[in-house]
């Protein structure tokens, strides 16, 4: 009888560190076998897990997900000689290497077992689906425990995971980055309670104008009085442990706060672009706790651009959609990261309601010096613009970078050409130099008056003949026509504070009935130089030239095509602050000069002429002063409006 009952231990023993499906060893036995070891025993460990077993389950059912397990451990058994296989719960699985072996040795035990997918003994779906995430650690002191141990493996395996899946990753080469984040995971709760994260403000710039239109909220981790962590540095960590969510909530009720204290102000007048995890897609309330938190500060939802991160083709895409339209109905104003640079594809962005997409700086990095990464950027601008958003390109660190990203449609953007990122106080100081809202368009319709459409401003006739208003069949309204003669005879002259020396926008739709060389249908005298629209000039073509009188080869020119006797539209733009200048003709871009001079006080502004060459012989049936740039998509939504 006694004997009986020893035998009855044992099977109890050998069952309860046995796992009951594959017949591995299981965690109990894992840790059995772990402290029976010398307390000098040198040990490495491989930890392995199968990518995508939820999705097998959730598809082809638990008894199929059991099967895959047990010839996942045979394939495995198969591939690791006399080393130990230990299965330590759902999908994850731990190798003990025989003793001694080098890393190579391990490595190649890793790799071997990565490419043992396909002689798996299970449908060809299924093998499809699955891969391996490895985290290898070597050479482990069995003094050190178990429980300091497999957090390294795992660490490296998540590693792997985040890198892509189907590889591995060996701990030492990751080794600062887990005590990093170590060390973020013991200070963050107590960081959160002492005010040690904070905000600054990147300006988002309208990068034809350079005005501020939005500003774009950045967490930092205050470390000591000069040491200051940027949120890249702890986000995707933060985002791991679930630590993220709190701590956006913290941000972003420290974002109202600033937005309610400067609410009467042009402050509050600028959208603050806030980024939430990715994690929040599965947060049933995280839309209502915002909008909550907006109105509490007395705030409206348009003041914000929220925008999510994190964002990959294996998330539900149905519940991003759910997610966005949420936002939209919520009226807050709406973004997505990083697209075109691995994290988000046009798959995903087609289906969203969204107001931007966010364009990294590793994106853009090489688009001046190579000519396909210049490609690549063009083409993903112009489908953000054909899907109706608007692209807001980060990391703009020169200009040449913003010339070629004016040139490709680009509207809005951040990075160091415009500012570095603000504190509060800084912020506050730039929006009082940048933000502009005294936006002013005069327009002159010449319907049989030389003044403006609302009667205040006058402009004046000079020449031999009579000013003549002539009906124009094409248009079918009266135009002022332009009889010609020698140099400033037949002209309009305005006031010279209607364009001053800052950036201008001018629309002047016209037609020429005789092309004399070089002669100017716009003209501005400026103290030191001029500037001159020229519908038929050099070979015929049509130039938008600046010239400083200072220097001898002061000559700025931007070239457009040939120019027939129909009606045409020019538009001419050129901005104080970045020193370029950009023609449009019927809505198409010609080109643009940079680095022009700056011109100095203007002394005279005329339509018709110049003080160089005969007066011009044409109609113009209307002309328009912005005291502000238009943009490429400004101008081409003028035009499609009128299409």
């Amino acid at each position: 009888m006694v004997e009986v009952k020893a035998e009855e231990k044992m099977i109890e023993k050998t069952s309860a560190t046995i796992d009951y499906l594959t017949g591995d060893l299981n965690r109990r036995g894992m840790y059995e076998y772990f402290d029976e070891l010398p307390e000098d025993q040198d040990i490495s460990f491989m930890f392995l897990d199968i990518d995508n077993f939820k999705s097998v389950n959730d598809t082809y059912g638990h008894a199929m997900g059991d099967k895959l397990l047990k010839e996942v451990s045979k394939t495995i058994r198969e591939r690791i000689s006399n080393s130990l296989l230990v299965r330590i719960g759902g999908d994850e699985f731990v190798v003990l290497p025989m003793q001694g072996l080098p890393e190579r040795a391990v490595v190649g035990m890793a790799e071997s077992i990565l490419n043992s997918v396909d002689e798996i003994d299970i449908s060809a779906e299924i093998r499809s689906i699955i891969t391996f995430s490895i985290g290898i650690v070597m050479n482990q002191k069995k003094s050190m425990g178990l429980d300091a141990i497999l957090p390294k493996c795992d660490a490296a395996m998540y590693e792997a995971k985040r890198r892509g899946k189907n590889g591995y990753v060996v701990y030492s080469t990751i080794e600062d980055l887990f005590e990093f984040k170590q060390m973020i995971e013991r200070e963050k709760n107590s960081a959160l309670h002492d005010g040690k994260f904070g905000i600054t403000y990147m300006p988002i710039m309208n990068i034809a104008s350079t005005t501020l239109v939005a500003a774009e909220a950045r967490i930092v981790w205050n470390r000591g009085k000069t040491l200051v962590w940027q949120e890249d540095m702890f986000r995707d960590i933060l985002e791991e442990n679930g630590f993220i969510v709190e701590l956006e909530r913290y941000i972003f009720e420290g974002i109202c706060e600033m937005l309610k204290d400067g609410n009467s102000s042009d402050l509050g007048k600028i959208p603050i672009l806030f980024t939430l995890s990715g994690t929040n897609i599965s947060r049933v309330n995280v839309v209502d706790e915002l909008l909550e938190t907006v109105k509490a500060n007395g705030l409206n939802p348009d003041q914000f651009i929220i925008q999510l991160d994190n964002v990959s083709e294996r998330v539900d895409i149905r519940r991003v959609v759910h997610f966005f339209e949420n936002l939209k109905s919520a009226g807050f104003r709406t973004s997505i990261k990083l697209f075109g640079s691995g994290g988000v594809s046009v798959v995903t962005i087609k289906n969203l309601l969204l107001d931007y997409v966010w364009i990294g700086k590793d994106v853009i990095g090489s688009l001046v010096t190579d000519r396909r990464e210049g490609l690549f950027v063009k083409n993903i601008l112009a489908l953000v613009s054909d899907l109706n958003f608007e692209a807001i390109v980060s990391g703009m660190d020169d200009s040449m970078q913003l010339r070629y990203l004016n040139s490709y449609r680009c509207t809005l953007g951040s990075g160091q050409i415009f500012s570095r990122p603000l504190d509060k106080e800084e912020y506050v100081q730039f929006v009082i130099k940048n933000f502009s809202d005294n936006r002013k368009v005069l327009r002159f319709d010449f319907d049989r008056s030389l003044k403006d459409t609302t009667g205040t401003i006058e402009a004046r006739y000079f020449g031999t003949q009579e000013m003549v208003f002539a009906y124009d069949n094409a248009l079918q309204k009266d135009v002022l026509q332009f009889p010609g003669g020698p140099s400033m005879n037949g002209v309009v002259e305005f006031d010279t504070d209607i364009v001053g020396a800052e950036s201008y926008s001018i629309i002047i739709k016209f037609r020429t009935d005789e092309f004399n060389d070089w002669t100017s249908l716009f003209y501005i005298m400026y103290e030191n130089g001029f500037m001159s629209y020229m519908p038929f000039a050099w070979n015929g073509l049509c130039i938008y030239r600046m010239k400083d009188d200072l220097e001898e080869n002061g000559w700025f020119d931007v070239v457009g095509n040939k120019i027939d006797n129909g009606w045409h539209t020019a538009i001419l733009t050129f901005n104080h602050k970045s020193s370029v200048i950009m023609l449009y003709v019927d809505g198409r871009m010609m080109g643009l000069k940079d680095n022009v001079f700056h011109p100095a006080e203007t002394r005279r502004v005329v339509l018709g002429g110049d003080i160089y060459a005969k007066s011009f012989i044409g109609a113009v049936d209307y002309i328009e002063f912005y005291n502000y740039i238009l943009s490429q998509r400004d101008v081409e939504k003028m035009f499609s409006k009128k299409r």
